[in-house]
């Protein structure tokens, strides 16, 4: 059986998983403002779990192009309440997005299971909390590509020298997952490569992380300008394809449209493969 480890347990790969977004800031540019509140990012962390999801990733800073850097001190402010509160609203892991050591490693003493770094795990401080802590590690690959001529080979020699270099520093290589980071140092038409490609970017048995949800590729593909949050549909087609290509998890703002997803590809597959 495939699997992810992670503080205090492993996760089955054994389906696609869901992880659903919950931002504790007033500026991502999907759902900024919504969440602040503890109480509020409980229940809605209480119905992402109702809908399916399977991970709850909560982030206290946004990471959108232009957004304005806070501090670590401020970052876990606007998390430990949140945290501390989903934690008893719900059972499954949660997933602290930040790229900060001290914020990590409080998100995991409150009750976290995973460290999601935009950054990739570039600081060594990171991975000391990560070993320290025994926490799952989401590695997105954020480094400029733009001028490379396959993508797919600079984003997957990136996750194995990642995953050697981290194993080096003290982590299991089992608590990896790699995130192809949709949105950050990419072409539109490399997002668009990595999204139908991502099962080529598996290294050994670690999880892969298709995160696309509302992002603008999504929008790129459609006849006008949209808001984030009119993107659902096209969303939906690009984890359709992910999931396709091999992606293991898809980290999602839609837990309903992405559990629809699943269920109707799961279905189509096992008829497929009957024949």
């Amino acid at each position: 059986m495939r699997y992810w480890k992670i503080k205090d347990g492993i996760i089955s790969l054994e389906r696609v998983l869901i992880m659903g977004i919950l931002n504790a800031t007033p500026d991502s540019f999907s759902d900024g403002g919504k969440y602040t509140d503890a109480h509020t990012a409980a229940k809605r962390a209480a119905e992402m779990v109702g809908m399916g999801a399977d991970i709850i990733d909560i982030g206290g800073q946004s990471t959108r192009p232009g957004a304005q850097k806070i501090s670590e001190k401020e970052e876990w402010e606007r998390l430990r309440d949140v945290i501390a509160v989903v934690r008893q609203a719900v059972s499954v892991p949660i997933s602290v997005d930040t790229f900060y050591p001290y914020v990590a490693i409080k998100a995991i003493e409150a009750g976290a299971s995973i460290i999601n770094d935009v950054t990739g795990f570039e600081n060594e401080e990171m991975c000391a909390a990560a070993a320290q802590t025994g926490a799952g590690c989401v590695v997105m690959h954020c480094a400029d590509i733009t001028e490379n001529a396959d993508c797919i080979h600079s984003v997957g020699s990136f996750f194995e020298r990642k995953a050697v270099k981290m194993e080096q520093m003290g982590i299991d290589r089992a608590c990896l997952c790699f995130d192809p980071g949709i949105g950050f140092g990419k072409t539109r038409e490399q997002e668009f490569e990595l999204c139908a490609r991502i099962g080529e970017l598996r290294t050994g048995e670690n999880p892969i992380m298709a995160a696309l949800s509302r992002k603008r590729m999504i929008g790129a593909c459609l006849a006008h300008d949209t808001r984030p949050d009119e993107r659902d549909y096209g969303t939906t087609a690009a984890h359709a394809m992910a999931i396709e290509s091999g992606a293991d998890i898809i980290r999602v703002h839609n837990v309903e449209a992405a559990a629809q997803c699943i269920g109707v590809m799961s279905k189509l597959a096992a008829a497929k493969n009957s024949r």
